[in-house]
């Protein structure tokens, strides 16, 4: 007998963590009888009870109901019929389900309501906190060398004025130095060449260099023009010539 009444209970799920059910069934096992029908339930029955059922705000039950009997008319026109429907094996009656519901919530439903269908375990943003060396640059000498040049690139017969200062030695390298004696002022496209160590230079104070394309072929050859103000150091070429010889 106890064995019966054993099998004819059913655990009530409660609603956001609160049972209307509780004060008649402290431990949440009620009858089948106290619970409605649900078809793709294991046992047929809904996971909460009708007392709980009632106690969901009106305004979440309500548009539960819409989007729940649009999804249902989608689902019923794929399979044919509602009969059809539920004649099919329940995976592919979930399946059906699931893309009737993507489909009604895109054409119908605000954002966020298709986002958290969509994406029901996105995480939250995590803020982290990270350390990066930086070695501040002499704006001075910038401002310096781009006046001293008429912020015009130094190699000849190159008459761009979009200039930029360029380190010979490479700049983030512990020993090099932030000083005239080691800059060039240079448009874009030397400046780059030069980095990419396309732009190669015999280490002499002459400046004269030859300028290769990305595909390797001899693009430029030219030489760097200097001021009577401006005197470089000629071991930071060969630092320089150095250090991309290394990197090979």
């Amino acid at each position: 007998m106890s064995q019966l009444v054993l099998e004819e209970l059913k655990r009530c799920c409660g609603y956001k963590g609160e049972w209307a059910c509780e004060k008649d069934y402290p431990d949440h096992m009620l009858p089948f009888s106290e619970f409605g029908i649900y078809r793709d339930s294991p046992t047929g029955l809904h996971h909460m009870c009708k007392s709980c059922m009632s106690m969901r705000d009106v305004p979440h039950h309500a548009i539960s109901n819409i989007i729940d009997n649009a999804v249902s008319k989608i689902a019923y026109k794929v399979a044919g019929s509602s009969k059809s429907f539920y004649k099919l094996p329940k995976e592919e009656r979930i399946s059906i389900r699931k893309d009737a519901k993507r489909s009604y919530l895109l054409d119908h439903r605000p954002a966020e309501e298709v986002i958290e269908f969509l994406f029901p375990e996105t995480k939250e943003s995590v803020i982290t906190q990270r350390t990066v060396n930086h070695k501040t640059r002499n704006q001075a000498l910038a401002t310096k060398l781009k006046e001293l040049y008429n912020y015009t690139c130094q190699v000849e017969d190159c008459n761009e004025t979009e200039v930029e200062i360029a380190h010979i030695y490479k700049h983030s390298l512990p020993d090099s130095v932030d000083d005239e004696t080691n800059a060039w002022c240079l448009c874009c496209n030397h400046h780059r060449a030069y980095d990419a160590n396309r732009m190669i230079f015999n280490p002499a104070l002459d400046g004269r260099f030859i300028r290769y394309d990305r595909f390797g072929k001899i693009y430029e050859i030219g030489r760097i023009i200097y001021d009577d103000k401006h005197t470089i150091d000629i071991k930071w070429v060969r630092k320089s010539r150095e250090w991309h010889d290394r990197k090979k």
